[in-house]
C-alpha cells in the first residue's frame, strides 16, 4: 500500500492552506471550495498560521459558509478559542461597525449576516449579533420584501437575540409578525409555522405568561407529533419545552415523563454529547434538584459540565449555568466549601 511521503503532505497541506484564504463566496461550488469552508480554518491552524485564520473568520461570507458547514456551532466555537475569543468579540463588533448601507448590499450579504448573527448568538457573543441581525433584516426586507421566508427567517433570529437580552417588548412584535404571515402564507401546521409558535410560547413562558405559552405549547406539541412524527428533533423540542413550562409551575409530575421522554430519544438520535440532549440532561438533573432529588440530580449536572468544558471551553455561558446549578445542589446539601469553589468559578 502507497503512502504520501512527508514532503507531498506537506505541499497537499499548504495547498488547502492557500486554498482557503483564496475562497471567495463568489466562486463556482466544487469539492475544493466546500472542503476549504469546512476544514480550511483547521488546516490554518494545524499549521500555526493563526492570523490567517483569525483573517479568514472575519470574513462574512466565509464565516457564514464554515459554520454552515457544521451541524452545530461546536467546531467555529472551538476555531475561536483557539484564536482568542476577546479575537471574536473585538473583530466582529469591528466587521459590524464596517458594513455598508443597507441600500448597497444584496440577498447574499444579508444570508452571510443572518448566518453568523446566528453563530454569534449561539457563541453567547449577543452583542455583534444583534448589529449584523438588525443590518440582515434591513437588507433583506428591502431586496426581498416584507413576507419573503428569507425575510422572515432573519426577522426570527432579530427576535431571538431581543429574547436573549431580556428585551421582551421588542421581541414579541416581531414573533407575532413573523408567525402571523407564517400562518397565512404557508399553513397553521407548516414546519416554520410552528417554530414561530414555539418561539412565541417560549417568550411568553420567560415573562411567566404561562396560560398564553401552555396553549401554544399544546398547538406546537400535537401538530409536530401528526405532521413529524413523535421523535423528530422539532417535536422533541417541544416536548422539552412543554416540560419545562411545567416544572417552572411546580408541575413535578406532569414534567418528568415529558423530561424523560426527550432524554431517551435525544441521546438514541442525536449521541450522548450532542448539545441537545445536554440540555435534557440538565433540565431534568435540575427537575431533581428541585424536589430534593440529590442522588439523582447530581451525576446528570457532572455529565453536562464534562461534555460541555470539553466541546465549549469553561467560560461559555452554557458552561457556567452549568457549573452555577452544580454549586446550588453543593450548597443545599450543606457542602459549601464544594459549593464556595464552584461559585468562584463562575464569577
Amino acid at each position: 500500500m502507497s503512502r504520501l511521503r512527508p514532503q507531498s503532505t506537506n505541499a497537499l497541506h499548504s495547498g488547502f492552506c492557500e486554498a482557503t484564504l483564496d475562497w471567495h463566496h463568489t466562486q463556482r461550488e466544487s469539492a475544493l471550495r466546500s472542503y476549504s469552508a469546512k476544514h480550511g480554518v483547521a488546516h490554518l491552524l494545524g499549521a500555526d498560521r493563526k492570523d490567517d485564520a483569525e483573517q479568514r473568520m472575519l470574513h462574512l461570507h466565509f464565516m457564514a459558509a464554515f459554520a454552515g458547514a457544521w451541524p452545530t456551532v461546536v467546531e467555529p466555537l472551538a476555531a475561536w478559542r483557539i484564536v482568542g475569543l476577546e479575537s471574536a468579540r473585538d473583530g466582529f463588533a469591528r466587521l459590524a461597525a464596517e458594513l455598508p448601507a443597507v441600500a448597497e448590499a444584496d440577498e447574499a450579504d444579508a444570508k452571510a449576516a443572518h448566518a453568523t448573527s446566528a453563530m454569534l448568538k449561539e457563541m453567547g457573543l449577543y452583542a455583534p449579533g444583534l448589529s449584523f441581525a438588525e443590518w440582515a433584516c434591513g437588507v433583506s426586507e428591502r431586496r426581498l420584501g416584507a413576507e419573503h421566508p428569507d425575510t422572515l427567517n432573519t426577522f426570527n433570529n432579530l427576535a431571538g437575540l431581543y429574547h436573549s437580552q431580556d428585551r421582551y417588548d421588542e421581541a414579541e412584535p416581531l414573533y407575532l409578525r413573523t408567525l402571523e404571515v407564517r400562518e397565512r402564507t404557508l399553513g397553521e401546521e407548516h414546519p416554520s409555522t410552528l417554530i414561530s409558535v414555539n418561539n412565541l410560547a417560549l417568550l411568553y413562558a420567560s415573562q411567566k405568561r404561562h396560560v398564553e405559552a401552555e396553549a401554544l405549547y399544546i398547538r406546537d406539541l400535537k401538530a409536530s407529533e401528526r405532521t413529524l412524527g413523535s421523535d423528530h428533533p422539532s417535536t422533541l423540542i417541544s416536548v422539552n419545552n412543554l416540560a419545562l413550562l411545567y416544572k417552572s409551575q411546580g408541575q413535578y409530575e406532569e414534567a418528568e415523563p415529558l423530561y424523560l421522554r426527550n432524554l431517551e430519544a435525544s441521546e438514541r438520535r442525536l449521541g450522548s454529547d450532542h448539545p441537545s440532549t445536554l440540555i435534557s440532561v440538565n433540565n431534568l438533573a435540575r427537575l431533581y434538584a428541585i424536589q430534593g432529588r440529590y442522588d439523582e440530580a447530581e451525576p446528570l449536572y457532572l455529565r453536562t459540565l464534562k461534555a460541555r468544558e470539553r466541546m465549549f471551553g469553561e467560560e461559555h455561558p452554557s458552561t457556567l449555568v452549568t457549573i452555577n446549578h452544580l454549586a446550588i445542589l453543593c450548597a443545599s446539601q450543606g457542602r459549601y466549601d464544594e459549593a464556595q469553589l464552584l461559585f468562584k468559578r463562575d464569577l
